[in-house]
């Protein structure tokens, strides 16, 4: 136990094999504090892009969305010599 508390973790073997970990308290907090940290941070980027999809969703939906898209696919494209590769707005 001496080892654990002066590096944090010991690892135990079973004829050279490794079976089992054992972590310091303070070692342990740490994990378990970067683990509920990365699922916080996945979550808020899960919740970023569903508010994004719902926007874009909310769009399509409106009463006139399906006229605006027809009414864009058949006006003329003048590219004036440009290559139009798309917006990143």
């Amino acid at each position: 136990m001496r080892c654990v508390g002066s590096t944090g973790r010991l690892l135990m073997t079973n004829h050279d094999q490794p079976e089992a970990v054992i972590l310091s308290l303070q070692e342990y907090r740490l994990l378990t504090e970067q683990a509920a940290r990365a699922q916080r941070d996945s979550q808020d980027k899960l919740d970023s892009l569903s508010r994004a999809f719902d926007g874009e969703l909310a769009v399509l939906q409106q009463p006139d969305a399906g006229e605006r898209l027809r009414s864009a696919f058949d006006a003329p494209l003048g590219l004036n010599g440009e290559v139009v590769a798309g917006r990143s707005d």
